[in-house]
């Protein structure tokens, strides 16, 4: 008997369903809104805010050469003192050199590089007014300048944000350039060996500044993450004041969600501490070798934690900005979709990777050009002391009062292009992260990329609430 033999008619195929990553990579354009670069500025500048008033209420204790090269020690003072004392002879007139042996004084790079700048200047006005000399004393001077700042320690928020924006930088063209090993290196430092070098040397300062980011993240991240939610759903952009707001009401979840399944995973720790002090006693560490299987458990549930928090912290913010609930259920589900479907979650975060890879690089090339094109236009008739300090070493010559006005200026407004990159990558991080979030939350619970929390609905759904409804009646 033969086999029947079925046919099936395929009348077409909803690609936009099928391939969903190319989704993701809307967030390259998406992040370039006003109003979402505007809102990553500012996160950026609130950040660097606290950073450089940690730096100025305490004393630099990294090393220059970056932060992996560990703190400033007496030793690397003793070995500088040399060098700072030679430069200071050299500029500074003797009336106002330091009493006693020079080779008993004890000098800061910080305090001999001002003098030095002074001394130079009172030299260089006394025999030749306020011109700046374009000679071979300029030269040795600017790069006497340069072997001081050598040895004079940085903050520990200046050396962070230096090697963090170095290595994420690295990390994106080894991206982009298809460099595994390179990027192997370059995230395993900034993603283990920065966390564990500022927590071993630097303590309170990670605890500091880790409160300072979760707060500019969740209320920032929840912003950037409720406009590009109510975008996708939608096809249609809010208002940035709306997206605020949302942000605002929802401040206790978007913070708590970045902490809780780590604050969860400490806890635990903590009770495996005291269990083990508890061995230490006579008799009881028989009833702890008994017990250690409750040990282990809780070791899997510390370590379940952290890879569960590795994978889905990206989802954490956009969890909450699409659904309004609270950290728990935000843990939740961010936890269910990755282990419900690893393989969507690794191969949609590495599409948004490659977004935030190529976006950066874009923002970047375009900042530098129009940082150059704008020096070379500028600079062609100019040949204003002011404008040439900001670009270069020369800097450490002293300038009139209004020519270093005028210098601060510009360095400040050269500064704001590169915050924009920065802000563009947090916009962009957010936007992708969202949109991960809602491709992931279609594959595992089934529900559209249309179905967002507006006003109105319950809390960590998509229904409308009747009770605000038959008020609206």
């Amino acid at each position: 008997m033969g086999k029947s033999e079925k046919h099936t008619i395929v009348e077409g195929v909803d690609f936009s369903q099928v391939l969903a990553f190319p989704k993701i990579l809307r967030a390259i354009t998406m992040s370039f809104a006003p109003g979402r670069l505007a809102l990553g500025l500012l996160m950026v500048v609130a950040i660097l805010t606290a950073g450089r008033i940690w730096d100025g209420v305490t004393t630099p204790t990294v090393h220059p050469d970056g932060l992996m090269r560990g703190k400033w020690t007496e030793v690397d003072q003793a070995r500088a003192q040399p060098i700072l004392r030679i430069a200071l002879q050299r500029y500074v007139d003797k009336d106002n050199l330091p009493q006693g042996d020079p080779a008993e004084w004890d000098l800061k790079a910080s305090d001999v590089l001002i003098q030095v700048r002074d001394g130079y200047e009172a030299k260089r006005a006394a025999v030749e007014g306020d011109e700046i000399p374009a000679s071979l004393a300029e030269e040795h001077f600017l790069s006497t300048i340069q072997i001081i700042q050598t040895y004079q320690p940085l903050g520990v928020f200046e050396a962070t944000a230096e090697h963090v924006s170095s290595g994420f930088a690295e990390t994106m063209y080894a991206i982009v350039l298809l460099e595994p090993s390179t990027l192997m290196l370059e995230a395993s430092e900034l993603f283990l060996s920065t966390p564990s070098t500022l927590w071993s040397d630097y303590k309170l300062f990670t605890i500091v500044f880790a409160i300072i980011l979760v707060l500019v993240l969740g209320i920032g991240g929840g912003t950037l993450s409720r406009l590009c939610a109510c975008e996708i759903a939608t096809n249609q952009r809010i208002r940035l004041n709306d997206g605020v707001d949302f942000a605002i009401s929802s401040w206790r979840p978007l913070i708590v969600s970045l902490v809780l399944p780590l604050l969860i995973a400490v806890i635990l720790y903590l009770v495996l501490m005291a269990g083990g002090w508890l061995l230490t006693l006579p008799f009881l560490d028989v009833l702890g070798g008994l017990l250690y299987p409750i040990a282990l458990l809780l070791g899997f549930g510390i370590t379940f934690l952290l890879i569960g928090y590795a994978f889905g912290f990206s989802l954490l913010v956009p969890a909450v900005a699409c659904e309004k609930c609270d950290a728990a259920d935000a843990q939740q589900r961010a936890y269910h979709y990755f282990l419900t479907k690893p393989l969507h979650l690794i191969g949609y975060g590495f599409v948004a990777l490659i977004g935030l890879a190529v976006g950066f690089i874009i923002v970047s090339n375009v900042g530098e050009m129009l940082l150059n094109i704008t020096s070379a236009a500028v600079g062609t008739w100019s040949n204003n002391p002011a404008f040439a300090a900001s670009q270069s070493a020369s800097e450490a010559i002293a300038l009139s009062w209004h020519s270093e006005f005028a210098s601060s200026m510009v360095s400040f407004w050269s500064a704001i292009v590169g915050y924009l990159v920065a802000g563009y990558v947090f916009a962009n991080f957010y936007s992708a992260s969202t949109i991960v979030y809602m491709l992931m939350r279609r594959a595992c619970d089934k529900q559209e990329l249309t179905e967002v929390w507006q006003q109105g609905h319950i809390p960590s759904s998509a229904v409308s609430d009747p009770l605000e409804r038959d008020e609206v009646i």
